[in-house]
Order: structure tokens, then C-alpha cells, then sequence
């Protein structure tokens, strides 16, 4: 299974960097190689159910789909004149009781453009936004309940 990852991390690092000199190409093994080691070491003290992949799949799907409306809805904001940016900051509650599923939700935020999650403790999430609506529409929880449902017998 190591193997298979190193080749993995290697060849997604060749295609990216474009590179071929003997000396980057012996750092990017290198690089691969720790990469490799790191995260299956890691992946060994996370026990994750076999149906929570199909479901993986699904929710990055629909975050995908989430990331291009939110990119457009920033694109908007920025490039009209006339729109004033208001960056907002707020606490929101959340109810996860899965760590991985923190980890989770709390990337997606941050993947989503115009919001990042600044804080992640047992009081909640503190997100800051490009504005106030970009806040809220967290605050409704269709998001966390989409990662709730992955730890969940149920669908997304």
C-alpha cells in the first residue's frame, strides 16, 4: 500500500511542477517519499468505515459544486464598483462530535472562497467572512449537517 502512495504523490508531483533536472527530481522523490511515510502513519491511528468513502465521494462532489457558487458570489463582490466589501467575523455554534468530521467541516469552510474558519474550540467555530450573508448561510447548517451525515448510516 506504501508503495502505491509513493507512486501517487510522485507522479501528481511530477505533473505539477513540470520539472525533470536530476536534482528536483530527487527532492521530489524525497518530498514524495516523506509525504508518503507521513500519511500513512497517520492513517493508521484513524480507523475510517469502509461506506464512508462512497459518502466522501458525494460530499466533495456537492462542495465542489459549493466552491464554484461561492467563487462566482465573491468574483461578484469584488469586481462590482459599486458594492462595498464588509468583512464579518462571528461565533457560530457547532455540534460535531467527530473530530475527523471537525477537521472536515472546518477545511470546507476554509475552501470555500470569500470564508475561512479562524478558530475551532469547544465553544464553536469562529469564521470570518467577506461579508455578513456569507456567515449566515454557515449559520443555517446545511454544511454540517452534510458532514454529520457522513460519520451517519444515513445518506447525503
Amino acid at each position: 500500500m506504501f508503495l502505491i502512495v509513493l507512486i501517487f504523490n510522485f507522479l501528481i508531483w511530477y505533473i505539477l511542477s513540470g520539472l525533470d533536472n536530476i536534482v528536483i527530481l530527487t527532492l521530489g522523490i524525497t518530498s514524495s517519499f516523506l509525504a508518503s511515510f507521513i500519511g500513512m502513519k497517520c492513517t493508521k491511528k484513524i480507523t475510517i468505515n469502509k461506506v464512508i468513502y462512497s459518502k466522501l465521494f458525494l460530499y466533495f462532489l456537492w462542495l465542489f459544486k459549493e466552491i464554484i457558487l461561492s467563487t462566482i458570489y465573491t468574483l461578484k463582490k469584488i469586481l462590482r464598483k459599486n458594492q462595498k466589501i464588509k468583512p464579518f467575523m462571528k461565533r457560530i455554534k457547532s455540534s460535531n462530535v467527530y473530530p475527523l468530521g471537525n477537521v472536515i467541516y472546518d477545511n470546507s469552510i476554509t475552501l470555500t472562497p470569500g470564508t475561512v474558519c479562524v478558530e475551532d474550540n469547544e465553544h464553536g467555530l469562529i469564521i470570518h467572512g467577506i461579508d455578513k450573508e456569507v456567515v449566515e448561510a454557515l449559520e443555517e447548517g446545511v454544511m454540517e449537517l452534510k458532514v454529520k451525515k457522513l460519520f451517519k448510516n444515513d445518506n447525503i
